[in-house]
């Protein structure tokens, strides 16, 4: 009895983890090929940074993400033309001179479209939400 259920413990990791990387295989597939399930990302930074984030995400396709538009500066106007003319869905702040009020700003604008707002602070540590508070 304990041989049968170290085995079926056993299988069931087996299985798990060979299905896992059959999906993700095949999710990268799609994307790369057809582009399908592609996140389209908003990027808006003026630092290296934001250069070295622009590069692996254009270098590595299969991640499944696509840069819409790239801002050096947070413009809350033009920004939200953007996400109104695209659909977004994640948006990127980097290293930016930005101050908490605007910041903030995006960030409930963020919360308002459903987009993901991710945020690289000056410490290069990432705080990530899906606009929830």
């Amino acid at each position: 009895s304990r041989f049968i259920l170290l085995t079926t413990w056993v299988l069931g990791v087996v299985f798990l983890f060979s299905g896992r990387i059959i999906l993700a295989s095949i999710r990268s597939f799609l994307v790369q090929k057809y582009k399908i399930g592609l996140n389209r990302v908003v990027l808006i930074g003026n630092g290296a940074t934001t250069q070295i984030i622009k590069r692996h995400i254009q270098n590595n396709p299969a991640l499944g993400y696509r840069i819409i538009k790239s801002f050096r500066k947070l413009n809350l106007e033009k920004i939200e033309k953007e996400i109104s003319r695209f659909q977004v869905d994640d948006l990127i702040l980097c290293k930016t001179d930005a101050t908490k009020k605007q910041i903030l700003a995006l960030f409930n604008l963020c919360s308002q479209k459903s987009i993901n707002f991710r945020f690289l602070s000056r410490m290069n540590s990432e705080v990530s939400t899906k606009g929830t508070l």
